[in-house]
């Protein structure tokens, strides 16, 4: 049985993930925003947020479509 799959990452998409993960982010909060692009199945990148409140966060994210964020935040 084979294992399929919905949506692609492009492999530079995977290493921006990974660049982003390990980063030392000093001004606080970040956040790396993604999308699936519908016409071709593929999760892009939507926008990065540097030093951003998660209040802040919520009002730049459309209402109505899908977003997949990967959150690095400060621990207090």
């Amino acid at each position: 049985m084979s294992a399929t799959s919905t949506c692609e990452i492009d492999a530079d998409l995977i290493q921006k993930i990974k660049d982003f993960r390990f980063a030392k982010n000093e001004s606080g909060n970040a956040a790396f925003v993604l999308q699936i692009d519908r016409k071709t199945l593929k999760i892009v990148e939507d926008e990065v947020y540097d030093d951003i409140s998660l209040e802040d966060l919520i009002e730049e994210l459309p209402e109505n479509t899908p977003r997949f964020i990967i959150l690095s935040y400060e621990v207090s």
